[in-house]
């Protein structure tokens, strides 16, 4: 008897919840989403894994991402968006004024990522509405994304949405699972493949050439 025909998947990652959420401080930040995800979904035929950025703010920092960015193209269902960094000015009450009326303030200039979250939600509906897909995987534990989701559910009834919250532990996971359990089918990113699922040391293209090394701070 023959098996039914795998469903076509797209993947989603928002790139920034999927490292600090699940790779910061672990040996795995140098993670092959290609062959995690076709490990993860094996009965899914994925026509594309859709990976939401921006660049980092910091000498250091970009070097390393402007690497791993690199690596990532060569990956053949690896398709790269890009939002951007916006400085937002915030308050802070200082510490050791008489009461909050009278303490002093201090401002802050900090990098706010912008778009990313736009940037899934046109492009889940573009996909929905195009029937590129019978399945969509979402890899993000942003609620704000819930109206994306919803929508597809509503204009799409027949496609399956899965969601994979990236953190660290079961504590973490209720907590931001809470409000995307509500509207569909929500799971924890299983971690435990990130050590099989890693990029070559040194990345070549398909002419051999050498285009990204996998930072110092990463071995």
């Amino acid at each position: 008897m023959a098996s039914p025909p795998k469903r076509k998947s797209i993947i989603y990652i928002d790139g920034f919840n999927l490292f600090y959420g699940a790779i910061k401080n672990t040996p795995f930040a140098w993670l092959d989403i290609e062959k995690l995800f076709t490990t993860l979904r094996r009965d899914d035929n994925i026509q594309t894994i859709y990976y939401f950025t921006a660049e980092m703010q910091g000498e250091k920092k970009q070097a390393r991402q402007k690497q791993y960015l690199n690596a990532l193209d060569t990956l053949p269902l690896v398709t790269r968006i890009d939002g951007h960094f916006k400085n937002k000015t915030v308050k802070c009450l200082f510490p050791g004024g008489t009461s909050k009326r009278k303490a002093p303030l201090l401002i802050h200039t900090i990098p706010e990522e912008k778009r990313t979250d736009v940037n899934i939600a046109i492009q889940m509906v573009v996909d929905g509405y195009e029937g590129r897909m019978e399945t969509a995987v979402l890899v993000s534990g942003d609620s704000d994304l819930i109206p994306a989701i919803t929508t597809i559910q509503n204009k799409f009834s027949k496609i399956q949405i899965v969601v994979y919250v990236p953190v660290k532990s079961s504590k973490v996971f209720k907590k931001q699972a809470r409000e995307l359990k509500q509207v569909t089918d929500t799971r924890r990113l299983p971690t435990h493949l990130f050590k099989k699922c890693q990029l070559p040391t040194t990345v070549t293209d398909a002419a051999g050439k050498v285009v990204a090394k996998k930072p110092k701070e990463w071995t």
